[in-house]
């Protein structure tokens, strides 16, 4: 790419500023039941998920991120009105009432 010749703005060597990182030097386990839950949100939000996850984990001073941790950020996001869930149709009483 080749400078904008539109752009006014001219360099003056000052300082560079360097982004701002989130990493931390440990690293983050997974419980298993944690990855299975995350496995369950769609692809597109799985890693934003994870990354506010791991940032969640390590304020609280802990190394593993738990089904309980994911809970608890769902909470605080949704409050009462969580996302939509799957009804589960394993009771062969409800299924008959929907028949009716």
């Amino acid at each position: 790419m080749d400078s904008d010749p539109y752009c006014a703005y001219v360099p003056q060597g000052g300082a560079i500023i360097e982004p701002f990182t989130t990493e931390d030097a440990r690293t983050i386990q997974w419980h298993k039941d944690a990855s299975t839950r995350l496995s369950r949100i769609p692809g597109f939000l799985q890693a934003m998920i994870k990354k506010r996850a791991e940032a969640y984990v390590i304020e609280l001073g802990e190394d593993m991120v738990m089904a309980e941790h994911l809970s608890n950020l769902a909470s605080r996001r949704f409050g009462k009105n969580m996302p939509f869930k799957k009804p589960s149709f394993g009771n062969s009483h409800d299924s008959e009432k929907q028949e009716s």
